[in-house]
């Protein structure tokens, strides 16, 4: 049996993990024992073992997959939320190797509201980036903030988030904004403001020179699935060509443009030369 005593030490992870995997399987108190004194350890060392992918983080995991409940609820969820933002706005990036950890690293936040909470605060930071959104970051909290119930009862979702990572043209943010459309359409269409103006984009985006071929199949799935018409030779059919349009309702008049833009008359209403 092993013995332990006193307080988890971040720096031992590494032998923490020796030990766990060669603790007999009847030996539940040290796992117990990693368990509570991960819970223990103070945030600012919790936010340095997300930044450097350090062996705590696989400690983490490893207990998880071990099938040891290892909730550590708000504590753990304000340094992760911390590491969440540093990594959207650039300032970290996600250690190699951790990809396929994050789902049970986020799952020890817990459920319920502390777990809404979590998503709040993430998808609030995000439409505060102006599309700018740190590379990794969709890779690691993308499917974290794609809850279709979250993301309705954002305020301005479209305007300060959707449409930003759209005029971005960011392989891994337009990867997202697909995925999301994709399950929940209903994001953009049955949206209060901005849908129009969102779909005018893509209705350009599909027509515009020099988006990369990867970025742009992306789009034409997202016009797909909003019900955008795709032009034939983008979408690569042989048929008739069909010209990409987004209508106002009613009448089947083209959209209005968005502010800044012009729309081919003055004031007068007279065409400008």
């Amino acid at each position: 049996m092993i013995e332990t005593h006193g307080a988890l030490r971040r720096n031992q992870a590494s032998l923490y993990l020796d030990m766990l995997v060669a603790a007999p399987e009847e030996d539940g108190g040290f796992a117990c024992w990693l368990a509570d004194g991960l819970g223990q350890l103070p945030q600012q060392e919790r936010v340095q073992a997300f930044r450097g992918g350090e062996p705590l983080l696989q400690l983490v995991v490893d207990l998880r997959r071990a099938g040891l409940r290892v909730q550590l609820e708000s504590e753990y969820k304000d340094a992760l939320e911390t590491y969440a933002k540093e990594v959207m706005h650039g300032d970290a990036r996600l250690p190699e190797g951790t990809v396929d950890s994050w789902p049970i690293l986020l799952d020890v936040v817990g459920v319920g509201g502390i777990r809404g909470d979590f998503r709040i605060k993430l998808i609030e930071a995000a439409c505060n980036c102006e599309g700018a959104i740190g590379s990794g970051f969709f890779a690691a909290f993308g499917e974290e903030i794609a809850d279709a119930g979250v993301l309705k009862g954002t305020p301005r979702l479209i305007p300060r988030l959707l449409d930003p990572l759209l005029k971005a043209q960011d392989r891994e943010g337009v990867g997202w904004l697909r995925d999301v459309i994709v399950r929940c359409p209903e994001v953009v269409n049955t949206a209060e403001e901005g849908s129009l103006a969102f779909k005018n984009r893509l209705n350009r985006s599909l027509s515009a020179t020099g988006i990369p071929e990867d970025v742009l199949q992306l789009i034409r799935e997202i016009a797909e699935h909003l019900g955008i018409d795709v032009p034939v030779s983008d979408a690569g059919d042989t048929g008739q060509e069909a010209t990409p349009t987004a209508t106002s309702e009613g009448n089947g008049a083209p959209e209005s443009t968005e502010p800044g833009e012009s729309s081919g008359t003055n004031e007068g209403g007279e065409q400008q030369a």
